[in-house]
């Protein structure tokens, strides 16, 4: 059932985002570019191309495919995170996981996610264990069980630790008796926060809503059965039985009915039956856990899914921002070079063949040895060196084409300036290889 609801989320979240893709986004880039001033329809030409590339159906559709997961890619810290969606704790509710998309997007201001332990019933400092929180929003009994076992511990400690030494004593052993001291009271604050925090999560004023698939890259699984690297493990479960005495039941449920319940223990191949009838079978707990990892870990341990998703996204982005940038410097360089012709050609020529020449790789080692690599740095350095270069060859000859012609030479002679003739009238007539 669970992997069910999880492939609707999947097919809701896709069909979200083709719709995002194929209606919202041509929209609001028409709207944009009207607020702008310009005039956002396609010329005859233009609408013939579009229509062609339609008829065109694996190209098309391997289009619509590829830009609806990159849409959706573009939303991956609310589908893909170890971060919940929602948290609530008491009087607390926060959204980490939209704070964290936000501060991504909102790139200029810095938006805080992070939320310490103490303020969300853990003990401890860092951010919060969101699975650890989800687990005991799920089973209560296991932050209880914490609790009766620290309270165990701090009473024996107390025991141990006797009557405190005369003032006549060593002040060594005055101040071995006053660690001692300071490591009980923090074991007492520790033990209330515990308590505290029981009562919270068994009155239900905690829960949790975590993403589609609750990992992030960086997770290591060592919740998994076997150690890492692990292979492709679908949907499986984990069952847990807490039965009226406190003793808990680790393995998988065979049946369940009003009265009794079947589970076959992790580390037994026969099954137990326990009685769900009764003052003590009404107190026993059965809890239903599920845990996957579709396409396995790598050897540290992190999940191979959220690798490749957050790895899908930024190849695509990586790619558009080189493909945009090198196709404008191409794109301009080549429209000066085809316009003006004559020396400005030939110089622009030799100094394409000179910067053509630098061994592309090598560079980009040195630079590297010498600064660390960034997402825009080495875009910059791919425009910069190589990627703006292929596309000045077209757009020269195109621009030589097209200025040979009346509509260019009429343009000139009604004193349209250079510009003009190269942006409105040469330009849309020679984006063919773009």
């Amino acid at each position: 059932m669970s992997s069910f609801v999880s492939l609707l989320q999947v097919a809701a979240v896709l069909t979200v985002a083709f719709l995002f893709t194929t209606r919202a986004i041509p929209r609001l880039v028409v709207a944009v570019g009207r607020a702008l001033g310009f005039r956002m329809k396609p010329t005859p030409v233009t609408a013939k191309r579009l229509a062609r590339f339609r008829r065109i159906r694996r190209g098309y559709y391997s289009f619509l495919i590829i830009s609806t997961l990159f849409v959706a890619s573009l939303f991956l810290e609310l589908l893909v995170n170890s971060k919940p969606l929602a948290i609530h704790y008491g009087e607390r509710t926060a959204f980490p996981a939209v704070a964290e998309w936000l501060d991504g997007v909102v790139f200029f201001a810095e938006i805080n996610s992070f939320l310490r332990k103490t303020d969300f019933g853990q003990v401890g400092k860092g951010e919060v264990d969101y699975n650890a929180f989800a687990a005991t929003v799920d089973d209560p009994s296991l932050l209880v069980a914490e609790r009766d076992a620290l309270a165990e511990e701090l009473a024996a400690k107390r025991a141990k630790l006797g009557p405190p030494p005369p003032e006549s004593a060593r002040r060594g052993k005055k101040l071995r008796y006053k660690r001692k001291l300071k490591k009980l009271k923090k074991l007492e604050e520790r033990l209330a926060a515990l308590d505290e925090a029981a009562k919270v999560f068994e009155s239900g004023d905690a829960w949790v809503l975590m993403p589609i698939y609750p990992y992030a890259p960086d997770d290591l699984r060592y919740d998994l059965p076997t150690n890492p690297p692990n292979k492709p493990i679908g949907p499986q479960r984990h069952d847990v039985v807490v039965r009226a005495d406190g003793r808990r039941i680790e393995g998988t449920i065979i049946s369940q009915n009003e009265t009794e319940v079947r589970i076959r223990p992790l580390d037994a191949e026969e099954a137990l039956t326990l009685s769900l009838a009764g003052e003590e079978g009404a107190k026993t707990r059965v809890i239903r856990r599920h845990h996957s990892a579709l396409l396995g870990t790598d050897t540290s341990g992190r999940d191979v899914v959220p690798l490749l998703l957050y790895g899908f996204r930024i190849s695509m982005a990586f790619a558009l921002v080189v493909a945009f940038l090198g196709y404008c410097i191409g794109i301009c360089v080549g429209a000066v070079q085809g316009y003006y012709g004559g020396w400005t050609d030939i110089i622009t020529q030799r100094l394409q063949e000179i910067w053509g020449s630098i061994p592309f790789l090598f560079t980009i080692m040195i630079i590297a040895s010498v600064v660390r690599p960034s997402f825009f740095l080495l875009a910059f350095l791919l425009v910069a060196l190589r990627s703006w270069l292929g596309i000045t060859f077209y757009i020269r000859g195109e621009f030589y084409r097209e200025k040979s012609k009346d509509y260019v030479q009429a343009a000139i002679g009604h004193g349209v300036s250079d510009v003009t003739i190269m942006l409105r009238h040469i330009l849309p007539n020679s984006l063919v290889p773009v």
